[in-house]
Formats: C-alpha cells, structure tokens, sequence
C-alpha cells in the first residue's frame, strides 16, 4: 500500500460535468473518497476502464477518424456531404451511452 503520511499537497483540474461525474460515482461504487479513488487511479494504476467504457472509446474513435476523411473531402473539394448528419447521430449515440452509463454508476 501507499506511504500512509499526512496528506498535505492539493491538485486543481479542470473537468466536464460528465467527466466529475463520473469519477464521484466511480468513487462512491468503490467505497473509497474520491480523492483516495483518484490517487490509486492514477498511481498504482487500479480502476481499469470496464468493457463499456471500452466500448464507448473504441466508437469516438471510430467517429474521430470519419471526422478526419470528411474534413479531408471537405477541404480539398469544397463541398459537404451527407456524412455530416450521419457523423451527427454518431455523436448523439455516444453521448446518450455516456449518459446512461453515468446513470447506471458506471465509469
């Protein structure tokens, strides 16, 4: 286990809405506070992404890369296209999982 020393050092971040979430319930569903959540997060590497979490990076991936072909053609054709609505719904797909992931006390 970590060195068991009076905490005495503070750590300001920046996050989404989604992103505190998050991490607040990740903390709560693994009994820990959440700066102890953090700390074994990002120093002993505990508290993997679950297979959902997974998935959803996998999918803005896969959207990041349809944004970088349509940019492309955009750019070099001056034009747009009909992908643009499907990379709209993609977005929106993402978005609701992540919500109802956050719902449910995932992350």
């Amino acid at each position: 286990m970590m060195n068991q020393k009076k905490s005495t050092e503070t750590i300001t971040i920046r996050l989404t809405e989604i992103e505190k979430n998050a991490i607040v319930s990740r903390a709560r569903n693994s009994r820990k506070s959440i700066t102890r959540f953090v700390i074994e997060s990002a120093v002993t590497g505990e508290n993997k992404p679950t297979k959902e979490v997974r998935a959803i990076l996998i999918r803005i991936s896969e959207l990041t890369d349809m944004v970088r072909q349509l940019d492309k053609s955009i750019c070099e054709r001056e034009l747009r296209t009909p992908a643009l609505d499907d990379i709209a719904d993609q977005q929106k797909e993402i978005h609701s999982m992540l919500q109802r992931y956050v719902a449910n006390g995932g992350f």
